[in-house]
C-alpha cells in the first residue's frame, strides 16, 4: 500500500505539471487571478525554456472604486530576447468595468514581437 501523499508534495506535483504544461505551450503571456497568495510560487516557477526573469513592476492600481488592485508584471527571456510575459492581479470578481480594461490594456500594450 502507497503511503498518503501530503499536502505539500500534492502541490509540488501540480506545480510540476504546470510547469510542464506552460514548456509544451509556451505562451506569450500568463496571466493569474491568484491576488498575492501565490507569489512565493510564482517567483520560484522555472521553465526549461527561460533564462532569466525580471520583475517589471509590483504595484497597486486605482480602479477608481475606492479599491487599489495588486498588479505584478514579469517577464521571462532566454538569450536576451523576451519570450514571454506574466500579470498576477486579483479575481476579477466584484470589480468594476475599469479593472477589466485594465487588464485587456495590459495585454495590448505587451506585445510580443516574435520571429
Amino acid at each position: 500500500m502507497r503511503a498518503r501523499i501530503t499536502p505539500n508534495e500534492l502541490f509540488e506535483n501540480y506545480t510540476r505539471i504546470f510547469q510542464r504544461e506552460v514548456e509544451i505551450v509556451r505562451p506569450t503571456h500568463l496571466i493569474f487571478f491568484t491576488n498575492t497568495y501565490f507569489d512565493d510560487i510564482l517567483s520560484s516557477l522555472k521553465f526549461k525554456f527561460v533564462d532569466k526573469s525580471y520583475e517589471i513592476e509590483n504595484k497597486s492600481i486605482d480602479i477608481g472604486d475606492k479599491r487599489e488592485i495588486p498588479f505584478l508584471h514579469s517577464v521571462y527571456t532566454y538569450k536576451s530576447k523576451l519570450i514571454m510575459r506574466l500579470l498576477r492581479t486579483r479575481h476579477p470578481q466584484g470589480t468594476s468595468l475599469k479593472f477589466d480594461n485594465k487588464i485587456a490594456e495590459w495585454i495590448t500594450n505587451n506585445h510580443l514581437i516574435l520571429n
